[in-house]
């Protein structure tokens, strides 16, 4: 499945920043295997979407704050949490 179709598919168009940070995290994890990501990353994923570039600082203090992502094991990276939150 490449990413527009999980894209439509799971409706991230409707979803505030930080869901679609972690559903996009998850879709990443499961295709391109990636464990940890970063801020450029997420934004890399945004602009290949067509979504709007993030505020960068915004979405660093949303990150440290959300309960479905903790801080990964390279600085200034974050990974999804074991459990996310239901």
């Amino acid at each position: 499945m490449n990413i527009e179709k999980f894209s439509s598919i799971s409706g991230l168009i409707d979803l505030k920043e930080i869901e679609r940070v972690e559903r996009l995290g998850f879709y990443h994890s499961k295709v391109s295997e990636v464990e940890h990501f970063t801020i450029v990353d997420i934004c890399g994923w945004f602009e290949s979407l067509s979504f709007a570039k993030p505020n960068t600082s915004r979405l660093k203090k949303k990150l440290i704050a959300s309960k479905g992502i903790v801080r990964g094991p390279v600085k200034y990276s974050f990974k999804l949490h074991a459990r996310l939150p239901n």
